[in-house]
């Protein structure tokens, strides 16, 4: 089958949506299917001093990337999303797969069959009317969300998808077995804490500075995060000796840090903001009802004990006390306590990253994932 994946993501980039668009277009190839990814040609906010793209992303270069020339003009994801299914259309696809509901609504209109991923809820009026067009479009033939709760959400406002909402959560790679740890100096023997992810509001990273004053004992280290928040935390925690700031680490480097730690943190907040290209600092929105973290599933398949913030939407990965301890979001103290479990009892550390990593192998890696949406299209 030939794939066209449209995308508005910024690529090459630092953001997760970015991240998880070329994870799924090398799933859907190692699948068998011929893939070409349509993105905006954003050189000014792409990642500079890339000369390949793929092994920035640490995937194969088993699809096709074409960047399409988009004019810095208001209305530019509509012409994008035109310009891009002329090209599917063209290039004779079987079928379109996009993470837009604008794209999606277009491809319709095109006649060309299409699967549209979406991970937030529509709160605006506009595209509340572009999804009602496209649920009953014929054309659509799978709308595919991360986690239940947001299936949920779409269920009650809009009834009448519930025969065309599929839920498949994000995923993560398989550790590669020839993967070597990051050596980290430890003069003083302490307890390792990762962090893996942005540094955007309701991340988390307000509770493990709390938490580093609570625990001397242990050492902090946060990986990931755009410029602008790098450097906005960096001024902020630079009294804390027990709180290393890396900065953006390519993501095929990842497993190399997480596998260095002795447990990994998720203290997400009850409100999660995510990337915004015209908020410099912070993030915007909320999607803690409905998101599916890639960093926890990467936590999971690194095998290590994961302490995550207690809500609905995370309970559908993890469960406390079996893969997981799972601790109120903004009590400080009970992620002190659960720390202290985990660094003092290793035979539970050990056996929380164990079942993690089970769990994981058996239910959510990309290829896996691509499989599945595609069964019976």
């Amino acid at each position: 089958m030939k794939i066209v994946y449209i995308s508005y993501a910024t690529i090459p980039s630092r953001t997760a949506n970015s991240i998880q668009v070329m994870k799924m277009c090398q799933a859907m190839a190692l699948n068998w299917h011929k893939v070409v990814l349509l993105v905006p040609d954003k050189k000014s906010e792409s990642e500079k001093g890339i000369s390949d793209i793929y092994h920035f992303y640490g995937v194969k270069n088993c699809f096709e990337i074409r960047k399409i020339f988009c004019p810095l003009i208001k209305e530019k994801t509509l012409i994008f999303s035109f310009r891009a299914t002329y090209i599917a259309k063209k290039l004779k696809s079987d079928i379109i797969y996009t993470r837009s509901i604008l794209a999606g609504l277009v491809a319709s209109f095109y006649g060309v069959p299409t699967i549209c991923e979406y991970h937030q809820s529509i709160d605006h009026v506009i595209d509340s009317l572009f999804f009602r067009i496209l649920i009953r479009s014929t054309m659509l033939k799978r709308f595919v969300v991360v986690s239940h709760a947001l299936k949920g959400y779409y269920e009650k406002k809009f009834p009448w998808v519930k025969s065309r909402i599929s839920v498949f959560p994000d995923g993560a790679d398989p550790v590669a077995k020839d993967i070597v740890p990051v050596k980290i100096r430890n003069p003083g023997n302490k307890f390792l804490v990762g962090y893996a992810g942005h540094l955007y509001k309701g991340k988390g990273i307000e509770i493990i500075s709390k938490l580093a004053q609570l625990c001397p004992w242990a050492e902090f280290h946060i990986i990931g995060g755009m410029p602008e928040d790098v450097l906005y935390w960096q001024k902020r925690l630079i009294k804390f000796k027990n709180i290393i700031i890396y900065g953006f680490i390519p993501h095929r480097e990842i497993y190399r840090y997480l596998l260095s730690f002795d447990a990994l943190v998720a203290p997400y907040q009850e409100q999660v903001s995510v990337y915004d290209g015209w908020k410099k600092i912070g993030g915007s929105g909320d999607v803690a009802k409905w998101m599916s973290p890639l960093k926890v599933f990467e936590y999971m398949y690194a095998g290590k004990a994961i302490i995550a913030s207690d809500l609905p939407v995370l309970k559908e990965v993890l469960k406390n006390e079996n893969n997981a301890l799972l601790v109120s979001p903004d009590d400080v103290k009970l992620w002190e306590r659960a720390l202290i479990r985990v660094r003092d009892d290793l035979g539970l550390r050990k056996q929380l990253g164990q079942q993690a990593k089970i769990d994981i192998e058996e239910n959510n890696n990309w290829e896996k994932r691509a499989k599945q949406i595609f069964t019976g299209i």
